[in-house]
């Protein structure tokens, strides 16, 4: 079995993505104007998402360039 070079798996992209304590402020799911496919708007929305149907929970609103996150 290889041995692992900590520094290589410490400046993995995907292991940075999966260990930042703060990367769901960037996903879809957490703005109060996603629209949940079983569950619809939240309570908090104040407007529709403009790319209802497209995205996903899990989905990084900045590929998007969405100016309606946590309007």
């Amino acid at each position: 079995m290889p041995k692992l070079n900590i520094t290589e798996v410490e400046n993995d992209p995907e292991v940075k993505l999966v260990t930042d304590p703060n990367e769901w402020e960037h996903r879809c799911g957490s703005c109060d104007n996603f629209c949940d496919p079983y569950e619809g708007y939240s309570e908090w929305a104040v407007c529709k998402c403009p790319f209802e149907g497209k995205v996903l929970a899990d989905t990084d609103y900045r590929k998007f360039n969405c100016k309606k996150y946590w309007s």
